[in-house]
């Protein structure tokens, strides 16, 4: 079983890696060493991953969150319309907060 610190480093990696690689395949350059089916897969092994397991991420739920929510869901948004995102419609962009104070202390 991944630890959280493993899981948090795939999703940023992978994060990262997609905004990156859909950049430099825009420009017809960069290095990229997933196609967008790895990373969509990636992307759903590691939601089933947080969402099967709510003892180690726990979700907030979206009700009673409704204003973090929606403010999550209008960046993500904006960040997809940019046009910088070259893959932006292939993928499933389901996003959720993991309620986690330790994650809180370290963003301080």
């Amino acid at each position: 079983m991944f630890s959280k610190k493993i899981i948090l480093l795939l999703v940023l990696t992978a994060s990262v890696g997609v905004f990156w690689n859909c950049n430099a395949s825009k420009k017809g350059g960069g290095f990229n060493l997933f196609s967008i089916q790895d990373d969509i897969a990636l992307g759903k092994q590691v939601s089933q991953q947080v969402g099967s397991d709510p003892m180690q991420f726990p979700i907030l739920p979206e009700k009673g969150n409704e204003e973090a929510y929606k403010h999550i869901r209008e960046l993500t948004t904006q960040l997809l319309r940019t046009g910088k995102v070259a893959h932006a419609n292939e993928f499933d962009w389901a996003v959720k907060i993991i309620k986690d104070d330790k994650i809180k202390k370290l963003l301080k």
